[in-house]
């Protein structure tokens, strides 16, 4: 499996946490900041633990690998939060 591989499934399993938090805990939506930045966050860990994993010689990942990512990231928390039945508005 390639790291972009991994960095788009480790990107969906994200996606689905947050957007599964969204509907279980609707509270969440009144922090300080919202799930949009919950999943660049989660972007960043992930491309720091695939800089360890690459190596620092390749550097990180390029960057149509991050906006696939987070694409697929954000897709699954609105896809989560339509099938649950909550309005799609996530900022």
């Amino acid at each position: 499996m390639t790291i972009d591989r991994a960095f788009y499934i480790c990107c969906a399993i994200f996606g689905l946490a947050i957007g599964a938090v969204l509907v279980l805990v609707p509270e969440s939506r009144a922090l300080s900041f919202g799930p949009f930045f919950w999943v660049l966050i989660g972007i960043a860990l992930i491309e720091v633990v695939a800089v360890y994993w690459r190596g620092f010689d390749k550097g990180p990942l390029e960057m149509q690998t991050r906006g696939y990512g987070f694409v697929i990231a954000m897709g699954a928390v609105i896809v989560i939060r339509m099938a649950a039945g909550i309005d799609s508005s996530i900022f």
